[in-house]
């Protein structure tokens, strides 16, 4: 097998850039902390040159009752938004004294409080905030500002602040296929999580949908334009003596039917072109995009799909390749609180439970917890996908063969 990888090293094709936002356990940094641990061990296209940007949003509204509290709308109250700013300040603090997970030299964190205002357009002095306090930026502008400003290679990886690694991923592959003419359709591969675990037979059984994964050698691509298998055959072995041994090998990239916001591989002109455009503040693309394609390709099928250009890294079906550890909803264990002065360097371990199932992942971060079950007791309301019927998941179908 050939390798198909660019001239150009890693750490100058790929940057990445994690969004941050206010979340109940600021102004401790256990959470980022874990990300970025996680992307540093986990990651095996990560090197101590690649350069990482974490872009921190603005909070939009102090409100006075904590009831009225969203932290998904940055909506929070004088001292949540005071904690958010501390936090931003740790972590400055954290790279700029090289401490772990912060210690290379390729590492900086953005307040968007001294960015671009949206109505004006001119730059803030970088000491002091605006006078007329910014907008939220959203996932997606927040996204489009470390590109615009900070981020100079052809491809990001873009990571939400409470999406982790959960388990070694090499990602030269997706990089190469991305910066390959021989894919031009490939534009965003998005990581596997547990949402997208066995995906074509979840497409399947809920849209009556077929997708195919990316012909993955020289062979299966001619044959997929009905060139002969003897040509095929010599096309093979020229590329191969032509680009040498196999260094890496070829990714499975499978069709999705949306732009997905969680952690995934992309050109950067992708996001410039197709993304950012089409996303207002502060939307998310995959609420907007996402939501637009979806319908498009449910009703006009996959053809429809190289618009698009978005696919999925199919590896492994048993373990997710990121983990969501619910931002909004971890707090502060009592333990942090007490020992939040000992430079806790927070490790993510994954878990599985009874049979195997998916749903039974766990993550374990130093210093945070997760909160107590609040079951409302209400009964499911939407309908199967499995049978059509309403009041249960296809998970938990009666006329599952599993069930």
């Amino acid at each position: 097998m050939s390798c198909f990888v660019p001239s150009c090293s890693r750490h100058r094709a790929l940057s990445v850039v994690i969004t941050c936002s206010v979340v109940p356990s600021h102004p401790e940094t256990f959470l980022l902390d874990a990300t970025v641990n996680s992307l540093r061990h986990r990651v095996k296209s990560i090197t101590h040159n690649t350069h990482i940007v974490v872009v921190c949003d603005v909070v939009d509204e102090i409100v006075e009752n904590s009831n009225d509290v969203s932290f998904k709308k940055a909506r929070v109250t004088r001292e949540q938004r005071d904690n958010y700013h501390a936090f931003i300040k740790s972590v400055q603090a954290k790279i700029h004294n090289r401490e772990e997970p912060y210690h290379t030299a390729n590492v900086k964190c953005v307040d968007l409080r001294f960015a671009e205002t949206p109505s004006h357009g001119a730059k803030s002095d970088a000491s002091t905030p605006l006078t007329v306090p910014a907008r939220r930026f959203g996932f997606g502008h927040a996204v489009g500002h470390a590109l615009e400003h900070y981020v100079r290679t052809p491809l990001v990886l873009v990571i939400q602040h409470d999406y982790v690694f959960a388990r070694e991923v090499n990602l030269d592959g997706v990089c190469a296929a991305l910066l390959s003419p021989r894919y031009p359709s490939v534009q965003s591969v998005v990581l596997q999580s547990m949402a997208t675990m066995n995906y074509a037979t979840k497409i399947s059984e809920r849209f009556d949908l077929d997708i195919e994964p990316l012909p993955s050698t020289l062979e299966q691509m001619c044959a997929l334009n009905g060139v002969p298998s003897c040509l095929a055959s010599l096309a093979a072995a020229a590329d191969t003596a032509r680009r040498g041994d196999a260094t890496i090998s070829k990714p499975r990239l499978t069709p999705t039917l949306m732009l997905y916001d969680k952690n995934h591989v992309a050109r950067v002109d992708f996001w410039e072109k197709y993304v950012l455009p089409f996303v207002d503040r502060p939307a998310f693309p995959e609420d907007t995009i996402g939501a637009s394609q979806l319908i498009d390709l449910k009703t006009n099928g996959m053809t429809r799909h190289a618009t698009y250009g978005t696919y999925l890294l199919d590896e492994d079906d048993s373990e997710p390749c990121v983990y969501h550890l619910s931002g909004r909803k971890a707090a502060l264990s009592p333990s942090a609180i007490r020992d939040a002065g000992e430079n806790v360097v927070c490790n993510v371990s994954m878990g599985r439970g009874h049979g195997g199932n998916a749903q039974s992942h766990t993550a374990v971060v130093s210093g945070l917890e997760a909160p107590a079950s609040q079951s409302t007791g209400k009964r499911f309301r939407q309908k199967c996908f499995r049978c059509g019927e309403k009041g249960h998941s296809f998970r938990f179908c009666p006329n599952s063969p599993v069930n």
